[in-house]
């Protein structure tokens, strides 16, 4: 897919804006593969969810499921297809007293590359639960499976393409040898400088990341315009390695510092220790750290 890059004049904290075009008809494939991403709304509240799939196999485990924000996921099982919509019964493996078990999921495929999301009552399959719209973040190459099994978060390629432009030789920043992030659950410590969020209360899926070029730190936040992102930097300083890492609190429930926001937040913080706390204000990125 084209990428778009335009400067934004005007706006404090904007580095330019990225305008998706979204994936050409003749990319999308008959199958599902690969990796999805998207912001569940469900009774008013909003999480992320991040699916990888791998076959499109009738009563075969297809792929894996993860909530971060709720602490929980497993792997989803194929059980019917007709016409573009894909079902699915998911297998809760880990965070079972934080998800229920055995949930049916409705992935709808459409012809602007998204895939509509829907989490059915497994008792009464007609009653829609929580919807999503999913965006593809990794190809099916990109979307192969790490140890044990989970999910690689993956950036949108749009938003590659920009920091492959204006940082090129950028790497995710690798947190300091010996850091302690046994605290953390399993996706934080896998990629401990990408987040993903609704960070603006907009419905869609928002990014965080933390890169190193030419010994220089940076922490952005890509905030979702529907078509493209716009980029937020939240620093720029001297170093090559970090020892704290990103983790989204959800919005509505009590963070780690008992403030409860109206907006996905995002953390940057080591465990045990005071965090970094960013939060999105009439579309600008404010640090709203607390004080020692």
């Amino acid at each position: 897919p084209m990428t778009q890059v335009s400067d934004s004049k005007g706006t404090s904290g904007h580095s330019g804006e990225i305008v998706e075009k979204g994936l050409p008809k003749h990319e999308q494939e008959e199958t599902l593969n690969g990796v999805w991403e998207g912001i569940v709304q469900q009774s008013g509240a909003t999480y992320p969810v991040v699916i990888t799939i791998r076959a499109s196999q009738i009563n075969a485990t297809s792929g894996t499921i993860n909530y971060p924000g709720l602490g929980c996921g497993g792997s989803i099982t194929l059980t019917k297809i007709s016409d573009r919509t894909f079902l699915y019964r998911e297998s809760i493996e880990r965070g079972r007293d934080k998800c229920p078990d055995g949930g049916l999921l409705s992935l709808a495929s459409s012809s602007n590359g998204t895939v509509d999301w829907k989490y059915l009552d497994p008792n009464n399959p007609s009653q829609v639960l929580a919807t999503a719209i999913l965006r593809r973040t990794a190809t099916p190459a990109e979307g192969s499976a790490g140890s044990r099994g989970e999910p690689l978060k993956s950036l949108p390629q749009k938003i590659k393409s920009f920091l492959d432009n204006k940082y090129p030789g950028w790497i995710f920043t690798p947190t300091t040898s010996g850091a302690d992030i046994e605290c953390y659950d399993t996706e934080t410590k896998r990629q401990p400088s990408l987040a993903l969020g609704d960070f603006n209360g907009d419905g869609k899926t928002d990014f965080a990341v933390r890169i190193v070029q030419k010994r220089t730190l940076y922490l952005f936040e890509f905030l979702s315009q529907g078509i493209g992102f716009v980029p937020h930097v939240l620093y720029k300083v001297p170093g090559s390695e970090v020892y704290g890492v990103l983790k989204t609190e959800p919005k509505g429930k009590p963070t780690q510092i008992n403030i409860v926001y109206d907006v996905d937040v995002l953390f940057e913080t080591e465990c045990g220790s005071i965090p970094q706390l960013y939060v999105v204000r009439n579309g600008k990125v404010r640090n709203e750290s607390p004080r020692d």
